[in-house]
């Protein structure tokens, strides 16, 4: 009797576990089917242009109640936590120039974020309206879709590690006297919240930033003979590979040179994230 009672908790223990692991893919699949239905309308060719335009808006509405938060318990100066020259920074070189988001210290004094989310979009429709004269509407719809199917893939691989460590350990929670599956079910829409805030920032700033060049090369004349100083003969010499002799190309996990303390598939600075998404070298 005594090993009857020690088989009926052990087969006990094991379907609850197999009930627990159920209610976690149940969070799993609801988060993959979010995430398919995005890939799916990219790989079916459908126009993505408005959830594009939407992605590139909600970001900077995002970066600007950062830096611009309003307090409204201060009612005389309700914006003294306004970092606006961080978010000018933020935008140099790619979406503002050095005259942009200038203000005097009487319209500071009126000025609402929402005027400034506003101004911003207005530069990034511009920058996309011109690719659009340039190279066509084709072109910029699969633009569209190639960067957004890049972003998608790529962090949705990282949350699903993300999500197995986190599965892993989470069982531990019931020590605590707290339920795993709701810990796991709050953690996991936590992290996706973040996974599609890092989709929408990232595709934002590659649409922003992207350079898309005509296949048609210039015509160069050659107005010197070539001359082989190196004792390398001319064939070999053009095949010679980048020397990255005293560099290490950046992993995925590695901590961003930038000094933002993130890691570098986290992290959104563009010194080094280039536009096509490659991982640059930098010194040892």
């Amino acid at each position: 009797k005594t090993i009857e009672n020690a088989q009926r908790k052990i087969e006990g223990r094991n379907f609850a576990i197999r009930k627990d692991v159920l209610k976690y893919d149940d969070v799993n699949s609801r988060q993959r089917e979010v995430i398919y239905k995005q890939r799916d309308q990219v790989l079916n060719g459908e126009n993505v242009h408005p959830q594009v335009m939407e992605m590139i808006k909600q970001a900077i509405e995002n970066q600007v109640k950062i830096y611009l938060p309003m307090d409204d318990a201060d009612l005389d100066n309700p914006r003294h936590n306004w970092n606006l020259d961080g978010l000018r920074d933020r935008y140099m070189g790619w979406l503002l120039t050095e005259n942009d988001l200038i203000y005097r210290d009487e319209e500071k004094k009126e000025l609402k974020p929402e005027k400034v989310s506003e101004t911003l979009y207005a530069k990034a429709e511009q920058i996309c309206n011109l690719r659009e004269q340039k190279f066509g509407e084709d072109i910029c719809r699969e633009l569209e879709r190639v960067i957004l199917l890049k972003n998608v893939d790529t962090q949705w691989m990282d949350h699903i590690d993300a999500m197995e460590e986190l599965q892993r350990g989470i069982r531990l929670r019931a020590y605590g006297q707290k339920d795993p599956v709701v810990e796991y079910r709050m953690e996991s829409y936590d992290m996706f919240d973040a996974m599609i805030d890092a989709i929408r920032e990232n595709t934002a700033r590659m649409m922003l930033t992207v350079r898309l060049h005509t296949q048609e090369e210039p015509q160069r004349e050659q107005v010197m003979e070539p001359t082989i100083a190196s004792g390398v003969p001319e064939e070999a010499a053009e095949t010679q590979p980048e020397d990255h002799k005293g560099q290490h190309k950046i992993g995925r996990n590695e901590l961003c040179p930038c000094g933002s303390g993130l890691k570098w598939k986290k992290c959104t600075c563009t010194k080094y994230h280039p536009a096509d998404g490659s991982q640059p070298y930098v010194k040892d």
